[in-house]
């Protein structure tokens, strides 16, 4: 799998998280998750802009500066996938949240769509030197939630830069 990645930051989940806009006739059903935790296809794949992204089925990750150049300017490492209201509970995302989230997204999320992503890097080349040193056990979080068969949302924890998906292959 291959996405596009956008960024946006007009819009975000805090604002569709605490809106207004939910109904009353939410069953537990409408957001139950299926048992399959562990199950994280979701995120494999590439995302691409300016960026890329790419999440290996083997628990590496890379991300680069450019698509167009990926033996430069890239910082590589494990990552580590939670998913539906466990990720969210490791978030501190309300279980009042979550709900109009879902309702909000009028059939189109479900708690199964909903992944938090550690990135924690290993390995920095900047410049062409490697940078490794650097990174002094660094660590951060995405908000990953995916919104369509060919689109995610991405919010990156620590600053709530938000980003939009598109898949491409």
């Amino acid at each position: 799998m291959f996405f596009k990645l956008f960024r946006h930051e007009d819009n975000d989940y805090r604002n569709i998280a605490e809106s207004e806009e939910h109904s009353a006739d939410v069953t537990s059903t409408d957001i139950t998750s299926t048992d399959e935790t562990d199950d994280i296809s979701g995120v494999i794949g590439g995302w691409e802009s300016k960026a890329y992204y790419e999440f290996r089925e083997d628990g590496t990750y890379g991300w680069y500066k450019s698509s167009q150049d990926l033996n430069d300017n890239y910082y590589s490492g494990t990552y580590s996938v939670i998913r539906g209201y466990e990720a969210c509970e490791h978030l501190g995302i309300t279980f009042d949240k979550i709900i109009t989230v879902i309702v909000n997204s009028e059939g189109q999320i479900t708690l199964d769509d909903i992944y938090c992503i550690t990135c924690s890097p290993t390995y920095l080349v900047s410049g062409g030197v490697d940078k490794s040193d650097t990174l002094n056990g660094m660590s951060y979080e995405m908000l990953f939630v995916v919104t369509g068969e060919k689109s995610a949302q991405g919010k990156l924890i620590s600053n709530y830069d938000t980003y939009y998906f598109t898949k491409i292959k």
